[in-house]
């Protein structure tokens, strides 16, 4: 299995992609390092647009449901919302801390629906 992310990231983003190419089996996943401070089963994220606002909370256990989540980051954030997740201290933080990270990610998502073919 290779392994793949942009070296501009920093292990200290709020969240952090990576690409598992399992060439072997023709599967890619999409791996998720977070901030300790969301280690969680479970996240709750909310988004905000001028007057939208919206709340949704996404199970965090299996592969599925991590692709989902960061599937869904990826597509809020292309549409210029503004995302916070829930922190296990109760606490709202931005999923990204500045355009440049927001950036990077969008970057290794849009990698990742490349080498699956879904773009």
């Amino acid at each position: 299995m290779d392994y793949y992310y942009l070296r501009a990231m920093d292990e200290e983003q709020t969240i952090y992609p990576i690409i598992a190419n399992n060439w072997l089996s023709e599967e890619a996943y999409i791996l998720l390092k977070a901030d300790p401070q969301l280690s969680s089963d479970n996240h709750v994220l909310a988004f905000s647009k001028e007057e939208k606002r919206d709340t949704l909370s996404l199970p965090f256990k299996t592969r599925v449901e991590k692709y989902d989540f960061c599937k869904i980051l990826y597509t809020k954030s292309r549409s210029g919302y503004d995302i916070n997740i829930l922190s296990s201290q109760d606490k709202w933080i931005p999923a990204f801390k500045n355009s440049t990270e927001k950036d990077l990610f969008q970057e290794v998502m849009r990698d990742y629906f490349r080498l699956t073919e879904q773009i």
